[in-house]
């Protein structure tokens, strides 16, 4: 099945906020020389990391989009993320520093393998300054508990694509606020099995299915507490 490509209008002139536009029609369209060009031009015009990977975020929403209708398949997703890394790579390298503390782990939690999405969002994290332990796929709530307790992070996300993933979602924050971690935490549920209903639903402090409201939660919560 095809599906309708994305395409924005193009100037013969293109300032940075049509290139920039561009990026994001590639990375929809999977278009890896396209990508790479945009990315690059972007750069050498003086674009911060943090503006090209907007674009590259709001591409994988759109590859996101494609998916969920069937359009596009779990090899288009692990190509869309090879992309994204690649232009990652070509960025300067950011350090956790002052203005970016905050410790953030995450994981998809137990019986659910699909981890693309929350890869996508560790290198993203990682690109932006963060310190982010990543515990993978199928993680157990017992895991998850023992994660806090020795990395103390001041956010925790629970990823997942399936909806017998909310149930290990609700499990690990109920365990959580039962041995009196909960508090210490920001929450954030994430993936193709939250709606918006779900933050409340699971006792989550914020639900999240696009890559970049995931990125601004972790920004706003950090920043708040930091100030």
């Amino acid at each position: 099945m095809e599906h309708m490509t994305v395409s924005f209008h193009r100037k013969e002139s293109a300032d940075m906020s049509d290139v920039s536009q561009l990026l994001v029609e590639a990375m929809a369209n999977l278009d890896e020389t396209a990508i790479i060009r945009y990315a690059q031009e972007m750069l050498s015009a003086g674009c911060s990391a943090e503006e090209i990977q907007r674009s590259l975020n709001k591409g994988v929403e759109y590859v996101g989009d494609y998916f969920e209708k069937g359009e596009y398949f779990i090899a288009d997703l692990m190509v869309s993320g090879t992309f994204y890394r690649a232009v990652l790579d070509m960025l300067p390298k950011t350090e956790p520093s002052a203005s970016r503390q905050g410790k953030i782990l995450i994981g998809v939690v137990e019986m659910d393998l699909h981890d693309i999405g929350k890869d996508i969002v560790v290198t993203s994290l990682r690109a932006k300054g963060y310190q982010v332990v990543d515990l993978g796929f199928n993680v157990s709530t017992d895991t998850f508990i023992a994660a806090v307790l020795k990395e103390r992070p001041q956010i925790l996300l629970l990823s997942g694509m399936m909806a017998a993933s909310r149930s290990f979602m609700k499990q690990t924050i109920d365990k959580l606020t039962e041995i009196g971690l909960r508090d210490d935490l920001y929450i954030i549920v994430g993936g193709g099995c939250v709606q918006p209903s779900s933050r409340v639903l699971l006792g989550a402090d914020a639900s999240a299915r696009e890559l970049q409201d995931t990125l601004d939660y972790c920004d706003t919560f950090l920043k708040d507490k930091q100030d």
